[in-house]
């Protein structure tokens, strides 16, 4: 590859330089490459579905998975990772009645401050698409982005148990 790259010799450099730009113009204008290409190129398109970091119990129902980088999507027309810029854990939650997570909010503020940003989202219909549900759930974003679980049980037990598996070593 490196040799068809930056090789010298003239029928490497034809192909690289006349034929390659071409060809690739055109598979690039079909929508099926397109989508295959763009999240390798992104790496959009990378998962972390297998790692000890990601816990399923609860996923099952759901399109993305613990794992998986969160979805693009919009809130109040900014993006979701708008709201994600602090490093650390943060904890979203999506609910038509964001009051109701209310006492959730006031425990890790108190208890996780240091370690998660809590974020209470209505659950808009772009949103349940996204996710494949039209029920309130919760999703703790790892530092990086990626899905640590999806939960539609929504406690500081559960919360508590991640970050002592994972963060805390003790």
């Amino acid at each position: 590859m490196f040799q068809f790259a930056a090789g010298s010799d003239w029928f490497l450099a034809f192909l690289r330089t006349k034929v390659l730009p071409s060809v690739a113009k055109y598979l690039l204008s079909l929508d099926a490459v397109k989508k295959f290409i763009f999240p390798l190129l992104s790496q959009t398109g990378i998962n972390y579905r297998h790692s000890s970091l990601s816990q399923h119990a609860g996923d099952e129902d759901f399109k993305v998975k613990a794992g998986d980088r969160m979805p693009y999507f919009l809130v109040d027309g900014q993006s979701v990772y708008d709201k994600l810029q602090q490093p650390k854990f943060h904890l979203l939650v999506f609910s038509d009645a964001p009051g109701d997570f209310q006492a959730l909010k006031t425990e890790i503020e108190s208890q996780e401050a240091e370690l998660v940003d809590f974020n209470a989202l209505s659950l808009y219909p772009h949103v349940a698409e996204a996710f494949g549900t039209d029920k309130a759930f919760h999703v703790l974003l790892r530092p990086d982005s990626y899905i640590g679980y999806i939960s539609t049980e929504s406690s500081l037990n559960e919360l508590q148990l991640y970050l002592s598996d994972f963060v805390r070593y003790s």
